[in-house]
């Protein structure tokens, strides 16, 4: 999802700042993690 983001952002010709980008990826793993423990 955020390479494909990066990606498109790079197409469409937009800055990506690397620090977006980190939290963006940290934010999904995030979700994830709390998605697998469950409530």
């Amino acid at each position: 999802m955020t390479g494909y983001v990066v990606r498109k952002a790079k197409e469409l010709g937009v800055p990506v700042p690397v620090t977006e980008v980190y939290r963006m990826a940290k934010g999904v793993e995030y979700a994830a993690k709390a998605k697998r423990a469950g409530p």
